[in-house]
């Protein structure tokens, strides 16, 4: 059974939460948009690498699992603890929350829902000897999710 739960659907959506309800302003790069950073200090980037349907009954409606990935990045010129702030206020807006997703022409037609599960963090900033060189700070937020669509 086709579904308009799409990856663009669910993209536009959640990249249109993000918009919303990111308090802090900082450049977000969105899959396929062409973002300039040489000369930005801090930036995020969004992606959602994993959209797998789950395996369930024909008859019910249907569910995937996505993978949320927000990449933060902070040049070192700035001060240090201010990667640790964009990665909290990420976590604060993506982490345990369910998201209603809707039609990209209207929002009076519910598709269904994603519900982000906790984030996990990771941080790849370079820790190597010539690390200085690399002049980024690195934090990698991960929120798994469940979508469903609507009627279930």
């Amino acid at each position: 059974m086709p579904t308009a739960l799409t990856l663009t659907a669910l993209a536009g959506n959640l990249f249109d939460y993000w918009e919303l309800n990111f308090p802090l302003d900082v450049a977000t790069a969105y899959p396929g948009v062409s973002l300039d950073t040489q000369n930005l200090a801090e930036w995020i980037d969004l992606e959602i690498p994993e959209f797998s349907p789950c395996v369930g009954r024909d008859s019910s409606p249907s569910r995937s699992e996505i993978l949320l990935k927000v990449n933060v990045f902070v040049r070192r010129s700035t001060d240090l603890a201010r990667i640790n702030a964009l990665a909290e206020a990420a976590l604060a807006v993506i982490s345990r929350v369910t998201i209603p997703l809707y039609t990209p022409d209207s929002i009076e037609t519910l598709l269904g829902y994603v519900q982000l599960l906790e984030g996990r963090v990771q941080n790849q900033t370079r820790q190597d000897r010539e690390s200085r060189s690399h002049d980024l700070q690195h934090v990698a937020i991960a929120v798994k999710g469940i979508v469903q669509e609507a009627g279930g």
